[in-house]
């Protein structure tokens, strides 16, 4: 069964990826059902995962049935699948010579043109969707993408908005993008729609410490070291290992001018770091930890007393 795992990710992977789904979609009980299909029966994972075998037995039935445009749609979508993004364009052209229309067709071709990174290709077609399915959520989900990295963030941002309104279930990614992309958009009066939507991220789906997180590198950007201080108790009431949120939050004290606090902070950290079992103490992040702690210890070290700064505090406990 163990043999099946790299297969089974391989596919899962790709079926989010045509899908245009974001990776918080693969639920608990989505992995149930996976590691159930691994157990009853292993030889579909391989079936599925043989994606050349797959594409042979396309092209044999597009050769015994060269006008069929469904067939060239489904061995496009193969194509993709395999990273062959230029053949599945070829065959998606097949299907609109052979007179296909749909938004699905669309959609595919827009999927091809942005891995090739030809977005303006991409856009044209995720815009005719729109303009007969205006609810469409992967269309504006791609369409945000393909925007973003053309750094037009404040139209970005709106196609994530219409995501996060018309999606009938909420991802943390949705949010999270849109956040990114409000951001980086340099409009007037736009800055404090990336925290708004995190906020509005733990209303609709709780209090995530991702949410929380975002908010304090946004605070923190800010220079709102109060807020970004606030919402890192949060993230370190939360936790059972606290080793790192320490070091995160002695960082946030030396951003604020306080290395009194942040050589608290770092010392907890260390003692926390002591505190664990030996083989968690060998591995490369633990480590990593403690040289980073060390290090700015260090850079601390000759910094004298800190300015007045009221924090909000938490229980330091382990």
């Amino acid at each position: 069964m163990m043999k099946c795992l790299p297969a089974a990710w391989i596919y899962v992977n790709h079926i989010f990826m045509m899908e245009c789904m974001p990776l918080s979609s693969i639920t608990l009980p989505r992995i149930f059902l996976l590691l159930l299909a691994l157990y009853v029966s292993p030889q579909m994972v391989f079936a599925h995962g043989d994606l050349d075998k797959r594409i042979k037995k396309a092209s044999k039935e597009i050769k015994e049935n060269p006008n069929d445009p469904a067939l060239y749609l489904k061995r496009g979508e193969l194509y993709f699948q395999h990273e062959e993004y230029k053949k599945s364009i070829d065959d998606y052209k097949m299907c609109v010579k052979l007179d296909m229309d749909s938004n699905l067709l669309n959609f595919r071709f827009a999927q091809s043109y942005e891995k090739k990174n030809a977005h303006k290709k991409a856009l044209r077609h995720l815009d005719k969707i729109l303009k007969t399915e205006s609810e469409h959520v992967k269309a504006w989900r791609l369409k945000g993408l393909v925007l973003y990295k053309e750094k037009k963030f404040c139209d970005a941002a709106t196609c994530y908005e219409n995501v996060l309104t018309f999606a009938k279930e909420s991802f943390t990614e949705n949010y999270l993008d849109a956040s990114k992309a409000w951001e980086h958009c340099k409009k007037k009066g736009q800055a404090q729609n990336a925290t708004e939507v995190i906020q509005r991220g733990l209303e609709n789906l709780g209090t995530l410490n991702v949410f929380y997180q975002r908010l304090v590198y946004l605070y923190q950007k800010e220079k709102n070291f109060t807020a970004a201080l606030d919402f890192q108790n949060k993230i370190i009431t939360s936790l059972k290992r606290k080793e790192h949120a320490f070091y995160k939050r002695a960082l946030i004290h030396k951003d604020a001018e306080n290395p009194t606090a942040a050589k608290e902070d770092l010392q907890m950290s260390l003692d926390l770091i002591a505190a664990l079992p030996r083989r968690f103490r060998k591995t490369k992040a633990i480590i990593d930890l403690k040289n980073k702690v060390q290090d700015l210890r260090k850079k601390l070290k000759n910094i004298g007393k800190s300015k007045a700064y009221v924090v909000p505090s938490v229980e330091k406990q382990f």
